[in-house]
């Protein structure tokens, strides 16, 4: 959504959830690419709302499971409600990896209204792999179902990778 500036609309988004779909993708996000709210905290405007995203997305669903994007400060517990109101499966969290106290409340929320959640952590490689497990295992304790390494900056090599999972592996017992 990035290269064509957040204009796909509902349409497009019911075409493109129907295709992934019906090629065994099994997880389809959609929306605006900064997450639930972002057009409307000024992030660049889209082309329909989140509802209508949702909405579209839900209607042509077949197997998969729909979800949505959420960065604490840009989306609202507004948001998450009307995402859970239209009927997504998970939402994806994504904070700073040195601010995940920020996003423990919004992943708390999440899980209350019973989405898959998962907790993004951006910029993980601002901490060691030992402290990213630490944050792996926070993660788990506010609710998170799953926690993802984010190598933001594109530059971890594969060892870098391998030893950041197997601190989270050995800290939390979640995906």
């Amino acid at each position: 959504s990035y290269v064509i500036d957040f204009q796909f609309t509902a349409e497009d988004t019911a075409l493109i959830v129907s295709g992934l779909q019906s090629s065994g993708i099994g997880y389809v996000e959609v929306g605006h690419g900064l997450g639930l709210g972002a057009a409307r905290a000024g992030h660049g405007d889209q082309a329909s709302s989140d509802a209508d995203y949702l909405r579209a997305a839900g209607q042509v669903r077949g197997a998969a499971r729909i979800g949505a994007f959420f960065i604490p400060g840009i989306g609202t517990d507004d948001d998450l409600q009307t995402a859970a109101d239209e009927g997504i499966d998970f939402i994806r969290v994504g904070i700073d990896c040195l601010r995940l106290d920020e996003a423990a409340a919004r992943i708390e929320r999440a899980k209350s209204l019973g989405l898959e959640t998962f907790c993004n952590l951006m910029k993980s490689y601002a901490v060691e792999p030992d402290r990213f497990g630490e944050l792996a295992k926070q993660a788990e304790e506010c609710g998170a179902d799953i926690v993802v390494l984010v190598d933001s900056a594109g530059g971890m090599l594969p060892e870098d990778t391998a030893a950041y999972l197997a601190s989270a592996r050995a800290n939390c017992s979640i995906r």
